[in-house]
């Protein structure tokens, strides 16, 4: 089983080599070059081969020790073939026979696993094990999303505000709900990990409050068509009960304060405090969204939806489960100076990316790209930086 904890980083290094493959293009356009197809592949790798495929090996290694571990390690290699299957179909075709037939296969495997993880767990009440079933929960709500697109694109309807709609369905219950939940399952591990006192009643509280506001703020991601004012209604308490929700989880561990954090090491404290800067920034981007201006201003520059969205899968996901990585011991010493430019490459790229109408677009292309570089060139170095490799 330890040997599977390096495959979501190496995942993680691929799909960020696709993305600088995506920026190179954007630069220096390729010929022949199927860009949507290559973008589905980066997409599917991110968060399939490696938030939820982390989550998942994680969910094994944390929550199951006693799990029978043949059973659990032919799911997860079944599971990580079908995302290499993946990054060879959706560049070849997009989403046709093959890569459908693919991710569904995923999806059927990943079902079966969560099966078994629910029943394995059944029993289980402590708040980490309550919250990874609830972002599993949200992986099967989020499936509809790929299937409702692969039909709609087979029926000549791509572009259509369907469309769109089943993109920012699948993007946000994967966000919002598999890898937030997630997330917040290995934080209450690691304080139990670390013997702070969890208050379970807050914790409880604060995962209904944060279902509730998941399945709500949907309706942020339909304001760009100017629904009616009910829909910008329910997408703003959906906003408002997210705060409260992380008012509750805070205060499960608010009378430990911010003492827990001396225990880890330094680079797991500067991943997690960037995470927590990214999710505040995060909880406040998604409740002006609410105003229309702003709505109609966040899907029309393709530049802020690609800001927001690195800000949390990168900002908020991938920098807590690099320092989930470094403080469970999964990694060999990174380099500070790895450390600082891969921070230093994702905070250019999201500068770059809001400054657009001020800097040249040609300008903000080629800083996005080097920045892709550097971040794909360390993110490297972390996946041969696992322990055992």
């Amino acid at each position: 089983m330890p040997q599977l904890l390096k495959l979501p980083l190496i995942f993680f290094f691929i799909a960020s080599g696709v993305g600088v493959l995506l920026r190179w293009h954007h630069v220096y356009p390729l010929e022949s070059f199927a860009y949507p197809y290559w973008l589905h592949a980066h997409s599917h790798l991110m968060f399939l081969g490696w938030v939820f495929n982390a989550l998942v090996v994680n969910a094994v290694v944390q929550f199951l020790p006693d799990a029978p571990v043949k059973r659990y390690t032919k799911i997860i290699w079944l599971l990580n073939a079908l995302v290499l299957g993946m990054l060879i179909s959706f560049p070849l075709q997009g989403y046709g026979v093959y890569s459908i037939i693919i991710s569904t296969l995923h999806t059927v495997v990943a079902v079966i696993f969560i099966i078994y993880f629910f029943r394995a767990t059944r029993h289980t009440v402590f708040p980490e094990v309550q919250y990874m079933k609830t972002a599993f929960g949200f992986f099967m709500l989020s499936a509809a999303g790929p299937f409702a697109l692969g039909a709609l694109m087979a029926n000549g309807l791509g572009q259509t505000p369907a469309y769109h709609l089943a993109v920012y369905y699948y993007l946000h219950f994967q966000y919002n709900g598999v890898f937030m939940f997630g997330v917040l399952a290995l934080f209450y591990r690691l304080l139990r990990q670390k013997e702070v006192v969890i208050q379970e009643v807050s914790a409880q509280r604060g995962k209904v409050l944060l279902i509730v506001s998941c399945l709500l703020t949907y309706a942020l991601s339909a304001l760009w068509l100017q629904p009616s004012v009910i829909v910008y209604g329910i997408g703003l308490a959906g906003a408002l009960l997210q705060l409260v929700a992380f008012v509750f989880i805070y205060r499960s561990v608010n009378p430990v304060g911010i003492k827990w954090l001396r225990t880890f090491s330094k680079p797991a404290r500067i991943f997690f405090a960037l995470a927590a800067i990214s999710l505040i920034i995060k909880l406040v981007l998604q409740l002006i969204s609410v105003v229309p201006v702003v709505a109609q201003l966040a899907f029309a520059v393709r530049f802020y939806v690609m800001a927001y969205l690195h800000l949390v899968l990168i900002g908020v996901i991938s920098f807590f489960l690099l320092g989930w990585y470094h403080e469970q011991g999964y990694l060999r010493k990174v380099p500070g100076g790895i450390l600082f430019l891969l921070i230093l490459a994702f905070v250019t790229t999201e500068v770059a990316m809001i400054l657009v109408g001020v800097v040249k677009v040609d300008v903000i292309r080629e800083i996005i790209l080097f920045s892709s570089m550097v971040m794909c060139a360390a993110i490297g170095i972390y996946a041969a930086r696992q322990k055992g490799t």
